[in-house]
């Protein structure tokens, strides 16, 4: 039997139809515009790859013909042009592949764009080096030619100045971009050496300007996959989010504090890029689940009852404030600790649980909501006026709303925030502060530190701090504003008792010795901060229509961009603290919200009061 089966194999083997030799070289019969029609599709590197298959396909990808299939692999891949002088195979050789250029074996993951190369630690040690070096290195009989010539050749190669030892603060370069220069140059004539000495000035400066577009596309690149990576992050939290919610865990992570979410997000297998599997959520269950039960009991000296009817006083604070009629805002609105101190909001928070009807109680008073911010705001104009000084304020005579605004607006009164937390939120400490953005003023509505003991995930913070109802306790009224205001008044020849008539704030002033032009606000400002005296300081007002003056012209406008909030996490225990730059909420609104394209007026908002709401723009008049 065993003999059966060994010649029974041995017929299967012998039987077996073997493959004819060279089936594939039929392919290379097809015309060559098709073969580019293919090239055109693939990677560059796939295209490297498929050089170094046969001799065929290197003859032909390796000649000028082929030049057009791999520039269109390379600009279909969004990769920037080779360095001059480097061919379309060498530069992805470059790009793609992570092995050192000298030992072709060690893995390399930074391109040193400067030298054109991968060079891995050990072989740095041997192939990089300064002039000091080579002319350590140089024989003795050959040091006066050497040194002679060293620093013309050194201008001649590409260079980086090193930051570490041996290179530090001498120019570093590859000893073999040196040793061929000097070649070269020493086989040259005078007149040749000037001529190549000049060619390669030119090379060199185009040489590093491409350098410059190479490492601002690596920094791109470095970027954009740290977006897919946190996009697929926060994916998988959502994922797992949604299975805790299942699981009958809502309340536990809506209404666990920052630090707790923060605790929770470093839970092994949460902030994973990779995608959530029904195996993986098996293996990670168990760990996320006992946290959670962990937060469940740490909750309950918040009861959840009321925790939830500050969620739906949330909700409908939200429904309110971000409703398309108060898009873009033009007043100041109040959070979320103000509204839940409004009578009859506070009313609703102290029903019974069993009385409590949820939105439906807050949808009967949604009619109500106009009038009690137009009450609230009067509110806050009483205490931001109190922090004036009692000689200036005139309280008594203020009695409507139109009249302490337009009091507020006095060009003279003006505010320090003396905090010492500006910094944190974003404003410059020492900054002065106007009417209305005074009102928006971050210092005036959180608290840098949370009290001891407390526990309300409705106003806590992720930074520590936490909101609280709106207070002019940081803010000090300037009486350096009002000095400040008449002295320039004088400087340019108007009386004081007109000065709201005849100075409105979108009034330009221009220092005619300096050629800098302010709005009035803005001028204000830079008297204060460079403590300038106006009488000594020569001004002429312009008005809008007027500027710029004949003969000049506008060369650079100063402007703030930082004035962006996210509409989805307003109000919320999350919502950052700091306003942001339109690039930077869009990042926000694409990390943490999932919309790829986000729009002004529904994934964010221009925030009201942030400076300078007034003309602070500064021309440089030439």
């Amino acid at each position: 039997m065993a003999g059966l089966k060994r010649r029974n194999s041995s017929q299967n083997i012998t039987g077996m139809k073997r493959r004819r030799k060279g089936r594939l070289a039929e392919l290379m019969e097809f015309p060559l515009d098709v073969w580019f029609e293919v090239f055109s599709w693939l990677k560059p590197l796939d295209l490297l790859h498929l050089a170094r298959t046969t001799k065929t396909f290197r003859s032909l990808l390796m000649s000028r013909s082929s030049l057009s299939a791999w520039k269109a692999t390379r600009e279909g891949d969004n990769v920037p042009a080779p360095l001059p002088g480097m061919s379309e195979p060498a530069w992805t050789a470059l790009v793609f592949e992570s092995t050192c250029h000298f030992c072709m074996r060690a893995a390399v993951h930074k391109i040193d764009f400067v030298f054109g190369v991968r060079i891995c630690p050990s072989c740095a040690a041997d192939q990089i080096t300064t002039d000091h070096m080579v002319l350590e290195e140089t024989a003795v009989e050959e040091y006066s030619v050497v040194a002679s010539i060293a620093q013309i050749i050194v201008t001649c190669i590409p260079t980086i100045e090193g930051r570490s030892k041996p290179y530090r603060r001498h120019l570093t370069f590859l000893r073999r971009d040196f040793d061929q220069t000097l070649v070269l140059y020493q086989s040259l004539d005078e007149a040749g050496r000037g001529l190549y000495f000049t060619e390669r000035q030119t090379f060199m400066r185009s040489w590093m300007q491409h350098v410059e577009l190479c490492k601002r596309w690596v920094q791109d690149k470095a970027r954009k996959r740290a977006l897919e990576l946190d996009v697929a992050r926060n994916d998988r939290i959502s994922s797992i989010q949604r299975k805790a919610v299942e699981l009958g865990y809502e309340d536990e992570l809506l209404y666990m504090s920052p630090m707790q979410r923060a605790m929770f997000l470093r839970l092994p297998g949460i902030k994973r890029a990779q995608p959530l599997t029904d195996q993986v959520w098996q293996k990670i269950k168990g760990d996320i689940l006992r946290y959670l039960d962990n937060v469940r009991i740490n909750i309950t000296s918040c009861p959840v009852a009321t925790a939830r009817k500050q969620h739906y006083a949330v909700k409908a604070l939200r429904s309110y404030k971000n409703s398309p009629d108060l898009l873009p805002p033009t007043q100041v609105l109040p959070s979320i600790v103000d509204f839940c101190d409004f009578g009859v909001v506070k009313g609703l928070l102290n029903l019974a649980p069993f009385l409590f009807s949820g939105d439906h109680a807050f949808t009967a008073i949604a009619h109500m909501l106009p009038s009690l911010c137009d009450a609230w705001r009067e509110a806050l104009l009483d205490k931001v006026i109190m922090a004036i000084d009692d000689d200036t304020a005139a309280h008594g005579t203020l009695t409507t709303y139109d009249e302490k605004e337009h009091f507020l607006r006095h060009p003279a009164i003006g505010f320090v925030c003396e905090s010492g937390y500006c910094d944190a939120y974003g404003s410059r400490a020492g900054t002065l502060l106007f009417y209305p953005e005074v009102l928006s003023h971050p210092c005036c509505t959180i608290m840098r530190k949370r009290p001891a003991g407390m526990r309300d995930p409705a106003v806590e913070l992720s930074d520590g701090g936490c909101r609280r109802a709106w207070s002019a306790e940081p803010l000090r009224g300037s009486a350096a504003i009002r000095a400040i205001v008449v002295r320039m008044l004088e400087a340019v020849g108007v009386a004081d008792g007109g000065l709201v008539i005849l100075l409105p704030c979108d009034l330009g002033v221009v220092r005619r010795e300096s050629g800098y032009s302010f709005g009035w606000r803005s001028m204000v400002h830079h008297i204060y901060d460079k403590r300038h005296d106006p009488l000594t300081t020569s001004l002429d007002i312009v008005k809008p229509e007027d500027f710029p003056p004949a003969g000049c012209r506008v060369v650079r406008t100063t402007a703030v961009e930082a004035k962006f909030r996210c509409l989805h996490c307003r109000d919320y225990p999350w919502e950052p603290e700091q306003v942001m730059t339109l690039s930077t909420i869009r990042e926000h609104v694409l990390l943490c919200h999932h919309t790829s394209d986000p729009s002004l007026n529904v994934d964010y908002y221009e925030e009201f009061g942030v400076p300078p709401v007034h003309p602070r723009s500064t021309w440089v008049v030439a």
